[in-house]
C-alpha cells in the first residue's frame, strides 16, 4: 500500500471528527494556515505518521482523542493559539520525545491528555494555564519537567487534578502558593522524586499524593493553610517526619500507614484540634511511640493502632509500642488498643 503525505489545504478551517481515524498509510500531515479546530478522534490510530506534527498557531482547540495512539511521530510543535486540549488528545503517543512547549493562550489541559507518552522528556506550560486535568501525564515515565529535572508549575495554575503526574520521572517540584489543591494520587509512584516542595497556599493535600515515591525523604511539612489531609501518603517512601497543620481536624484512614520504613521511631507534631481518627491511621509496624496531644478522646476506632510497633521487640512488660496522651485527658479509658500497645498519660 502506498504511503501518503497529507496536506490540509488553505481553505479548511475545521478537521472533523473521525475523518482520518485509522488511516494507517498517512506518513506525515501538514496543516494549512486557517485550521482553527481539530475535532474528536480526527487522527486517532494513525500509526504511520512519523517525524513532526506541527499544530498551527490558528488552532484554538484540540478535541478528545484527536491523536490518540498515533504511536510513531516523535516531535510535537504546539501552536501558540491553543486554548484547550481535550481528554486523551495525545494519549498513547509512545514515540513522542523531547520537549512540548505550550503557548500563553493555553487555559486547560483536560484529563489524560498525554497519558502513556512514555518517551516524553520535558514540558513547558507557558504562563496562562489554570488547571491540569486528571491523569494528564500519568505513565510519562521519562518526564523530568525541565532540563534540570524540576517540574515547574506556573503561577497561573490553581488546581491539579487526580493522578496528574502519577508515575513520571520528575526529581523536584516547584509551584506557587496559587495552587490550593493537590488532588488524590497527584505524584503517586514518582520513584525519582527526591524532596518535598513548599506547600504554602495548599488547603487540600489529597489521598496518596506521594504514595510510592520511593526516593522521597526528609520532612513532610504541612503549613497552616492545609485543612484536609488524605490517607495513604506515607506508604512506600522515606519521609522521616510529619508536621501537621494545626487546622487539620481529621486524621483519615491510613493516615500514617506504613510510616517508619526509614526506622522512624515516633509520630508527633499532631495538632490539638483533632476531632476524628480513621481506621488503621497509625498502622505503623516500625513506629514505637505516637504522641497524641488531644485532651479528649475523639472516638478513636478500635483498629486505628492495629500493627503499631508490631515489628519491634517487646519491652519488659510485653509492649512493643506506646500511645501517649495528655495527663488528665478524658475518654481514653474506652479506647481499645492492641495488647502490644501501651496507653500512657504522660504528655
Amino acid at each position: 500500500k502506498l504511503k501518503t503525505d497529507l496536506y490540509i489545504p488553505d481553505g479548511v478551517t475545521l478537521i472533523d471528527a473521525f475523518v482520518f481515524q485509522d488511516c494507517y498509510n498517512i506518513r506525515s500531515v501538514r496543516f494549512g494556515p486557517n485550521v482553527t479546530e481539530i475535532k474528536d478522534s480526527a487522527f486517532r490510530g494513525c500509526v504511520g505518521i512519523k517525524g513532526k506534527i506541527d499544530i498551527p498557531d490558528t488552532v484554538q482547540e484540540i478535541g478528545p482523542l484527536a491523536f490518540v495512539n498515533c504511536s510513531s511521530f516523535s516531535t510535537l510543535d504546539m501552536g501558540s493559539g491553543v486554548v484547550t486540549i481535550q481528554n486523551q488528545a495525545f494519549s498513547g503517543c509512545t514515540s513522542l520525545a523531547g520537549k512540548v512547549t505550550f503557548g500563553n493562550s493555553l487555559d486547560t489541559l483536560v484529563s489524560r491528555v498525554f497519558e502513556n507518552c512514555s518517551n516524553l522528556d520535558y514540558v513547558d506550560f507557558g504562563n496562562s494555564i489554570t488547571s491540569i486535568g486528571a491523569y494528564c501525564f500519568t505513565d510519562c515515565i521519562r518526564l523530568k519537567g525541565s532540563y534540570v529535572g524540576t517540574l515547574v508549575i506556573p503561577d497561573s495554575v490553581t488546581f491539579i487534578s487526580n493522578g496528574a503526574f502519577q508515575r513520571t520521572g520528575i526529581n523536584y517540584v516547584q509551584m506557587s502558593s496559587n495552587v490550593t489543591s493537590l488532588a488524590n494520587y497527584t505524584f503517586k509512584g514518582c520513584v525519582n522524586l527526591l524532596s518535598m516542595w513548599d506547600l504554602t497556599g495548599v488547603t487540600n493535600f489529597g489521598f496518596g499524593v506521594i504514595d510510592g515515591c520511593t526516593r522521597l525523604s526528609g520532612e513532610l511539612y504541612l503549613p497552616d493553610t492545609v485543612t484536609t489531609f488524605g490517607g495513604g501518603n506515607l506508604r512506600g517512601n522515606n519521609i522521616t517526619s510529619v508536621r501537621f497543620s494545626p487546622n487539620i481536624t481529621v486524621i483519615p484512614i491510613f493516615a500514617f500507614a506504613y510510616f517508619g520504613i526509614s526506622n522512624v521511631e515516633f509520630i508527633r507534631d499532631i495538632g490539638t484540634n483533632i476531632t476524628s481518627v480513621g481506621s488503621w491511621a497509625f498502622s505503623c509496624p516500625k513506629v514505637a511511640d505516637v504522641y497524641f496531644p488531644v485532651t479528649a478522646n475523639p472516638s478513636i476506632p478500635f483498629n486505628a493502632c492495629t500493627n503499631l510497633g508490631i515489628d519491634l521487640p517487646p519491652d519488659g512488660s510485653g509492649y512493643r509500642a506506646r500511645f501517649h496522651v495528655p495527663v488528665g485527658a478524658t475518654g481514653y479509658g474506652s479506647l481499645i488498643l492492641p495488647s502490644y500497645v501501651e496507653l500512657r498519660y504522660d504528655l
